[in-house]
This record gives structure tokens, sequence and C-alpha cells, in this order.
């Protein structure tokens, strides 16, 4: 399956208490490729919440791995 990722505006930025990983994907393979697009078209911030590559549960398993690493 090639799923083409499909990040789009968020008008406020993620709140610090908030989990990012609900709103986007840090480990995709894409997430470089859509940042660049935010800042491209000037986004205050951005989610990736309803792209279909989007998997939060896959994104906050693989933040918790990288944290346990550190």
């Amino acid at each position: 399956m090639n799923a083409v990722p499909g990040p789009e505006e968020l008008k406020a930025l993620i709140k610090l208490e908030s989990r990012v990983e609900a709103q986007r994907s840090l480990y995709c393979d894409r997430y470089g490729s859509c940042l660049d697009q935010a800042v491209l078209k000037g986004w205050t911030s951005w989610t990736c919440a309803r792209c279909p590559m989007f998997d939060g549960e896959v994104a906050a398993d693989a933040g918790r791995r990288e944290q346990a690493r550190h």
C-alpha cells in the first residue's frame, strides 16, 4: 500500500500537557516531509491524526521505547 501522507494545519500550538503522539506520528518515515510542508505553508502547527499513514498507538509505543533507551 502506497499511502500519501496528509498533514493538516492546526490553528493553535499543541499544549505542553497534551501528548504530541496524539497529533503527530513522530517516528513516521514521512515526518520530515510533512514538517517541511507545514513550514513552507507557514502553518502555526500541524497534525497528521487524519493521515492514512497515522497510527497514534504505534507512534506512542515507539516514543516510549526511544525514551527507555536514554
